[in-house]
């Protein structure tokens, strides 16, 4: 239902704002982006609104995560059109703040987060600082606003990940959820950047999907990891694309040490005639099989299909059971399509590595047994 979000340029009225909405003790969502929104960001709001009463969005273009020779200074800006369309997808507040709101003291000056090791890899290697500025961009947004939960896209896995592993570490008491990526028909991820490609450059960019889709099938079908990576970087390159990485991942975006379990794949990949990184992809190998056993617990939990879960409660077992494999790491944690949830687990448990199969869905906590 549209509702008319207010808009605030100023942290003294973006609490006022926040704190009427938690009236009646109300939930909080943020999320948080740069603008020039479009149907992938409509969804982040939409899933926001599943897992709190209330949702508030961001829209900054951050400077502190952009390169010398980056494009932030063409990075399409569309405010007004970006608050139209959010009072179409029923947000309650929209946090406009300047560049002189957001660090007071100058981007120079500013106090800047880092979160060693994740942050430094892949992407990181490539753009150096480019995760310490979305990392004191968030930091100062999660304080900001306060939200109990905070939804981030996928398509920015390692993104995510930086921010889990901030959230984690300085113990921000947010939930922080990853959201699936939005595609075109003809495979290309949403995104703001989508609006530098001309009718002629987007068919060049859709490579990189039917790349992945192409590394996601080889890991299935079994491939050592070297030739799946190997053969993605050809297939790139052949197109005419300067190849950053092709790579398998963990879930925690460290290198494969073992076979079997939960992996992601990424590609950074610039093509000279578009001028720009077309996109960073990531997929959960093991998505394709998980149909079936969200419906098998679902019903598990339901097992007449009486309607004594409402619909929000049936909608959140399926997410906690997307993926019917996953893997436990060395402090008992499970981690399921790149999410991280508390793992109980059977018996002795399995050991680091070992795959396990999730059995019920209890709440926020999933049960698993080693296989």
């Amino acid at each position: 239902m549209p509702r008319n979000p207010t808009v605030v340029r100023t942290v003294p009225a973006l609490r006022r704002a926040v704190d009427a909405l938690r009236a009646k003790k109300a939930t909080v969502a943020l999320v948080p982006t740069m603008g020039a929104l479009h149907d992938g960001h409509v969804s982040l709001v939409r899933l926001a609104k599943r897992r709190a009463s209330r949702v508030v969005v961001s829209i900054f273009v951050n400077p502190t995560q952009f390169g010398p020779n980056e494009d932030f200074s063409r990075y399409p800006r569309t405010p007004e059109a970006d608050v139209a369309g959010l009072e179409q997808a029923g947000c309650d507040a929209v946090w406009l703040p300047s560049v002189e709101v957001m660090y007071p003291l100058g981007v120079d000056k500013t106090t800047r987060m880092h979160a060693p090791g994740v942050s430094e890899v892949l992407e990181g290697a490539s753009r150096p600082g480019h995760f310490d500025g979305v990392c004191t961009v968030v930091a100062r947004l999660f304080l900001q606003v306060q939200p109990d939960v905070a939804v981030f896209g996928r398509k920015d896995y390692q993104q995510l990940a930086v921010i889990k592993q901030m959230v984690a570490e300085l113990s921000f008491p947010i939930q922080i959820v990853g959201a699936d990526i939005v595609r075109d028909e003809d495979g290309l991820a949403k995104s703001s950047r989508n609006q530098y490609l001309s009718a002629e450059q987007r068919p060049l960019a859709t490579t990189i999907h039917r790349t992945l889709l192409g590394m996601r099938e080889g890991y299935v079908a079994g491939q050592a990891r070297d030739r799946i990576e190997a053969d993605a970087t050809a297939a790139l390159q052949v197109a005419g694309f300067q190849v950053d990485y092709a790579v398998l991942r963990t879930p925690e975006l460290a290198e494969p040490t073992f076979d079997g379990g939960g992996r992601v794949a990424l590609i950074a990949a610039l093509a000279p005639n578009l001028g720009l990184p077309v996109e960073i992809g990531v997929f959960a190998a093991l998505t394709v099989a998980s149909t079936v056993l969200s419906r098998r617990l679902i019903k598990r939990v339901n097992p007449h299909d009486e309607p004594d879960i409402n619909d929000r409660d049936l909608r959140l077992v399926g997410e906690r059971a997307r993926v019917v494999e996953a893997f436990v790491d060395g402090r008992g944690r499970v981690f399921v399509s790149g999410a991280e949830w508390p793992a109980e687990i059977e018996g002795a448990g399995p050991l680091a590595g070992e795959s396990v199969v999730v059995e019920s869905v209890d709440g926020p906590r999933l049960r698993v047994r080693a296989v």
